[in-house]
């Protein structure tokens, strides 16, 4: 599991928080799985390095979020991010406030990591405010998921992040389970990542500003894609433009402006 879940229960033994956050997701009627101080200490530390590269951090289980009840369920209506840049935050919170498109979440409180997703291949996602990179600008994004995907085909193939107006990073059922960057035309993975189905797993996807895409994996690089320089758009969680349905867990999700080092990757993992 992510060191930036494991290593906040565990590992941290400061009992002071950022205050900011927990203020904020707290006044706005926000939930934590455990507000704990020293779990979001350790987060504020982790995170802290990256100073304003950070531009969104989204932990449902540490960072907060909202829920709509109906019936047995519970529906994700907001998740909180915990970026900062210059002591302020980012603010780039995800929501959805249509009932009919607002995927699956925990209740807080109850043991075990809380996620949001689609378990059952719905097509509910989260929107947040435009992270936007020119052609030349690296990126990393992040994310820590248990996808079902598996071997499916067609539309059950699973966005991961992307925007409304033609770009996505998804699992693509369709083609095995390769990692499918689709920007207009589609740069897909030469290897498959069926083996990953049903396991909470670390993704690393990394865009050099260069020449194309780096694939890691639990901390382990799996592969470059070479592709041209284009301009990246994220604005939607669990969804894309090519690929809608996803049955994907997300448990966090982080979007930093460089692509990030092969040991910076292998300490977040």
């Amino acid at each position: 599991m992510s060191v930036l879940v494991d290593l906040m229960r565990y590992r941290a033994q400061k009992n002071t928080i950022v205050l900011p956050h927990w203020n904020r997701v707290r006044t706005d009627g926000g939930v934590f799985y455990n507000p704990s101080n020293k779990y979001l200490q350790a987060l504020a530390d982790d995170n802290q390095k990256y100073g304003s590269s950070l531009k969104l951090f989204i932990c449902p289980e540490l960072t907060g979020n909202k829920y709509r009840v109906s019936g047995v369920n519970n529906y994700a209506t907001k998740c909180y991010d915990a970026s900062y840049a210059n002591s302020k935050a980012n603010g780039n919170d995800a929501t959805q406030t249509t009932a009919a498109n607002q995927p699956y979440t925990l209740q807080a409180g109850l043991p075990g990591r809380n996620y949001i997703g689609n378990p059952n291949n719905e097509s509910c996602y989260l929107t947040h405010p435009t992270i936007s990179f020119g052609a030349s600008n690296p990126w990393t994004v992040e994310v820590v998921l248990n996808n079902n995907v598996g071997n499916r085909t067609g539309s059950n193939s699973g966005s991961i992040a992307g925007n409304y107006t033609g770009l996505d990073i998804a699992i693509d059922g369709s083609n095995s389970g390769k990692i499918a960057f689709y920007n207009g035309g589609l740069n897909n993975s030469s290897k498959s990542y069926i083996l990953y189905a049903g396991k909470i797993t670390i993704y690393h996807f990394l865009y050099n500003g260069i020449n194309g895409y780096d694939i890691y994996v639990n901390g382990i690089f799996t592969e470059h894609i070479t592709a041209s320089q284009s301009s990246w758009i994220f604005s939607l969680l669990n969804r894309g433009y090519n690929f809608k349905q996803a049955s994907i867990k997300t448990y966090e999700y982080a979007i930093i402006s460089r692509a990030l080092t092969a040991s910076e990757v292998a300490t977040r993992s």
